[in-house]
């Protein structure tokens, strides 16, 4: 136990690894890195949470996401549903914890130029369902899996 206790401080102190025990990415050590120029689909990204959900999440933390549409791409909320790309991403909530969150109202939209919307399939992600597209600008790491289990 003292030997997983003392790993777990080194990971959690090196700059360039991220621990994630959240249910929304897979669970385990992440490498990051220095965003790309081309942000593409399918990679995953580390941003502050956006001011938006600040009250239902730790302002402190990096939230870690997949980037499920660009520049271009269509997103669309149809009977409380997230679709892109034909694919539902799963429920867009009205409420957590019996309170009223920000989020995508019923329709469609393109995804501007310089911005990303990240969607994680997993049950109560807090994502762009809720506080919108992302700057690209406003990324601060390209993440990838070094030891995950879900």
């Amino acid at each position: 136990q003292v030997l997983a206790a003392l790993s777990l401080m080194v990971i959690c102190s090196v700059p360039w690894l991220k621990l994630n025990l959240t249910p929304s990415a897979p669970r385990g050590v992440w490498s990051v890195h220095r965003v790309p120029a081309l942000v593409e689909r399918g990679m995953w990204v580390t941003l502050p949470v956006p001011h938006a959900v600040q009250r239902h999440g730790p302002r402190w933390a990096q939230l870690l996401k997949p980037v499920a549409a660009v520049a271009g791409e269509l997103v669309c909320v149809t009977e409380e549903m997230l679709w892109i790309r034909g694919h539902s991403y799963g429920r867009v909530y009205m409420q957590a914890q019996g309170q009223p969150v920000p989020h995508l109202g019923e329709g469609c939209f393109a995804v501007e130029a310089g911005r990303v919307f990240l969607a994680s399939e997993a049950a109560n992600s807090m994502d762009s369902r809720y506080f919108n597209t992302v700057p690209v600008s406003g990324l601060t790491a390209r993440a990838i899996p070094l030891v995950t289990w879900r």
